[in-house]
């Protein structure tokens, strides 16, 4: 039986293609010497991160996410200086906290994450022939280390290089070849 190619749907439906609005870039690695981020910058950017998590999806994804939040900052009170420099540690800091955030939950042995393949990638992939696979937003790897134990080519990619790091040793302990990239 012949079986029509992976739809864009069915890549989001499993987690393994998350539109973005701007194109793939590499993720900033952090600069030798760099200082992690205060205690401070870490709480407004989960208080951030908080409020986008709870908004619609065509609010998370707008274009003007960031004014929004500065009238959400508003309303609730905080001064101008205030908002300007919560929006600061947001846009200039955020996608590094974000990356740590996700670097932490990845590579805690404690993980409290489902480390199966995904069962729906699983089911589709039962009579298909391997072929080539990207996973987009990789994590630690558990979809693309399957797929690798299958015998498809795969390339997996995540801003986290922990969890990619991660992943590429599981893949090198299976004894099973898969390209990685940190990127964003």
């Amino acid at each position: 039986m012949r079986r029509a190619p992976l739809s864009l749907a069915l890549l989001l439906a499993c987690g393994l293609f998350v539109p973005t609005a701007g194109p793939l870039v590499r993720a900033a690695a952090p600069q030798l010497g760099q200082a992690p981020a205060t205690t401070g910058a870490v709480e407004i950017y989960q208080r951030f991160r908080g409020w986008i998590t709870r908004q619609p999806r065509d609010v998370q994804t707008a274009i003007d996410v960031i004014d929004r939040y500065r009238a959400k900052l508003a309303a609730d009170g905080l001064s101008a200086d205030a908002i300007d420099a919560e929006i600061k540690v947001i846009v200039e800091q955020g996608q590094t906290i974000e990356i740590d955030r996700w670097n932490k939950i990845l590579t805690s042995p404690e993980g409290r994450f489902n480390r199966e393949p995904n069962a729906f990638l699983v089911d589709v992939i039962k009579e298909r022939k391997p072929g080539t696979a990207l996973d987009v937003g990789m994590g630690q790897g558990r979809n693309a280390l399957y797929l690798a134990q299958k015998g498809w080519t795969v390339t997996g990619f995540d801003p986290a290089a922990e969890a990619v790091a991660l992943a590429q040793r599981e893949a090198n302990k299976a004894g099973v070849a898969m390209a990685t990239e940190v990127v964003r």
